[in-house]
């Protein structure tokens, strides 16, 4: 979840920046807000491993897999207790 929030944080950074009226400031500060909106068009990632991205939509699919196991894993067991009390 840690990295969904450093996501969510560059794309709010971004938004604020470029909703701003940076265009009325002095060129350095209008020079210093490009530099930061370009850096923000490439967000940050936490990767587990360095392979699989570490946000809510890798949550979920882990989630999801680790049910689909489970499930999988109970109901062979339930029809093992079956097969042995027949």
């Amino acid at each position: 979840m840690m990295g969904q929030f450093i996501i969510d944080s560059n794309e709010e950074a971004f938004r604020e920046i470029y909703e701003a009226y940076w265009y009325n400031a002095p060129a350095n500060t209008q020079a210093l807000y490009i530099l930061v909106l370009r850096k923000c068009l490439k967000p940050p990632q936490l990767t587990g491993g360095g392979m699989i991205p570490l946000n809510l939509d890798s949550f979920v699919q882990i989630l999801k897999a680790s049910l689909s196991y489970y499930t999988v894993l109970k109901s062979s067991s339930i029809q093992e207790e079956d097969r042995s009390t027949s």
